[in-house]
């Protein structure tokens, strides 16, 4: 298992897998799937490839995420913020797409596996099978998404949130990598293999 940095979010993509990670010390979710609304104007002549360009929003184009599949992972210490879907897995989309993103076999090292919507890896919710469609859109996890981007106020009580503001990053250095060798052999000519 490869350790993770703190919430893994994966924000509107398709088909990938999420696998065999340590999740620790998260205080909102461990790892999120959701759809990606992205406010951009794409480049000139890529028309937001990939995307849904003004759906369901004016000036979005919106990046759907479906058939991830997030499996055997382990959690430690995550979703302690406390607040309403603070979990160690959770899924937000627009739509119930097929096939949904999938949740199996994760664990919690300090005791059940907390998810938004709850029972996540059940086959009614978003488990095996993978081919089904998703379950979309959870109102109180939106909530949540919206307040920890700080664009707008939270909720007032009974449902306020509490999610600290990051103040500054720390890029740590990258460990010095084997070359591979020969990397260009058998690949078609181009700008990195003459």
């Amino acid at each position: 298992m490869r350790r993770s940095p703190p919430a893994a979010p994966v924000g509107g993509l398709r088909h990938d897998t999420v696998a065999n990670n340590v999740l620790e010390d998260q205080g909102s979710w461990g790892i999120l799937t959701s759809d990606n609304a992205d406010p951009e104007q794409p480049p000139p002549g890529t028309h937001c490839q990939g995307g849904i360009w003004n759906y369901p929003l004016h000036g979005f184009c919106l990046f759907r995420a479906r058939g991830n599949q997030i499996f055997s992972n382990v959690s430690s210490h995550v979703g302690f913020f406390g607040n309403p879907t603070n979990s160690d897995l959770a899924t937000e989309t627009l739509g119930s797409y097929t096939p949904r993103n999938c949740f199996y076999r994760n664990t919690d090292r300090g005791g059940p596996l907390t998810s938004a919507p709850a029972s996540i890896e059940s086959a009614n919710v978003d488990g095996q099978p993978c081919g089904q469609p998703g379950n979309g859109n959870d109102r109180a996890l939106v909530d949540q998404l919206v307040c920890t981007t700080g664009f707008i106020r939270c909720p007032l009580p009974p449902n306020v949130a509490s999610y600290p503001k990051q103040t500054r990053i720390v890029m740590l250095p990258l460990s010095q990598q084997v070359s591979m060798p020969k990397p260009c052999t058998g690949v078609p000519r181009n700008a990195f293999c003459p």
